[in-house]
């Protein structure tokens, strides 16, 4: 079975991303900060993940064999990165 790592799963397009490919049959992992009931309903494998810590972001998918990923998570901070650094730096 395929799978896909879907980042922001947990409501709206990332949400029905996770839907879609699910039924599909493809093995989905979700990433949010936080599951939601929807999400918990699709049968995916849901982790928790902050898109601000680019350390953990980094290490996160090491080893996971995917065939898709789609990045679909947002952040409002910063508001003008410049380096791994000032991701870091909004994750206080």
């Amino acid at each position: 079975m395929p799978t896909v790592l879907i980042t922001g799963a947990n409501r709206g397009i990332g949400l029905e991303f996770a839907r879609q490919y699910s039924s599909d049959g493809w093995d989905v992992i979700a990433t949010a900060r936080h599951s939601s009931p929807e999400l918990d309903a699709v049968g995916a494998q849901v982790a928790s993940i902050d898109l601000s810590d680019a350390e953990a972001v980094a290490a996160f998918a090491v080893g996971i064999p995917l065939n898709l990923f789609i990045a679909n998570a947002g952040t409002s901070e910063p508001k003008n990165p410049n380096s791994a650094g000032d991701l870091r730096a909004c994750s206080r």
